[in-house]
């Protein structure tokens, strides 16, 4: 993105059409992290995530980086 690509194929919550796609969450906090204007409100990440969850009946995992619902709840030791 940084090297200037026109777009970029994502999922939500790890669903989409290949396997191995990153998360668009993960991609725009990693975009804004360096420097790379996404467009993306950040805010909305986590309803987007939820709602997508609801759809497709599949849950996200709470240990997942950005939407998961354990993201601050970890501890390293």
């Amino acid at each position: 993105m940084k090297a200037g690509a026109d777009c970029i194929h994502a999922t939500i919550n790890g669903l989409g059409e290949k396997t191995g796609n990153a998360d668009i969450a993960e991609i725009a906090i990693a975009a804004e992290l360096y420097g790379v204007e996404t467009n993306i409100n950040l805010k909305k990440l986590y309803t987007g995530a939820k709602v997508v969850e609801k759809i497709s009946k599949i849950p996200i995992s709470p240990m997942k980086p950005v939407v998961g619902d354990f993201v601050f709840k970890r501890e390293s030791g």
